[in-house]
């Protein structure tokens, strides 16, 4: 197991949270580039209020820094002007439930060790519970509003096995939410390690 580092969601208006099972999915396109490695997702809702809103997002793991991760993740809204919250996680409280057999047994697998986070980076370590394995990722958040890099407020909260960054920024059909994720993921059994300690002085790209 290692911890997720995907989840991004919104709100409008400080609404409730998108769920993509309590709208209506007007479009849906999924894509894997076999070339390039990258995963394209692209998505029109309308949720309950009548929101209208474009979600797109293009997903890479390196090959040529296989540490490192990423995803860019855009909202564009069609039919309304609004402030948009967006909330980024680093997730170490993953559990395991999808094999029936093993319901009986612990479907939870790491143990948390660390959870910081300072404006746009965040930073996780949990430990594998039986192996001992630490595992560490940092993650940078990128904001663009249209085609332009922005510096919204960011709010961190931290709990056990969890650290999430949320911050608020203006958008319309003509400039969108544009957040990019890059994630640095290291483990303690390989070469490069994964020293908790170490990594509060660790840049992320």
């Amino acid at each position: 197991n290692c911890p997720n580092w995907l989840p991004i969601t919104f709100q409008i208006n400080r609404g409730e949270w998108f769920n993509p099972q309590e709208v209506e999915v007007l479009d849906f396109h999924r894509q894997l580039d076999f070339q390039t490695g990258v995963l394209r997702r692209r998505m029109i809702v309308r949720d309950q209020e009548g929101h209208q809103t474009l979600i797109q997002s293009w997903r890479l793991a390196s090959m040529a820094h296989p540490n490192l991760a990423g995803i860019r993740y855009q909202v564009t809204p069609l039919n309304y002007a609004r402030t948009l919250s967006v909330r980024s996680e680093l997730d170490g409280t993953v559990i395991n439930q999808g094999v029936k057999r093993y319901q009986e047994l612990s479907s939870r697998h790491l143990d948390p060790l660390l959870e910081e986070g300072q404006d746009e980076v965040s930073l996780l370590a949990v430990q594998t519970n039986q192996s001992g394995i630490v595992i560490a990722e940092a993650a940078r958040l990128t904001v663009m509003s249209g085609e332009d890099i922005v510096h919204p407020e960011f709010f961190i909260a931290a709990n056990p096995g969890k650290i999430t960054t949320t911050f608020e920024v203006e958008v319309r059909s003509d400039r969108p939410m544009v957040l990019d994720k890059i994630v640095s993921i290291h483990a303690s059994h390989l070469s490069e390690g994964a020293d908790p300690e170490s990594w509060r002085e660790t840049p992320v790209p």
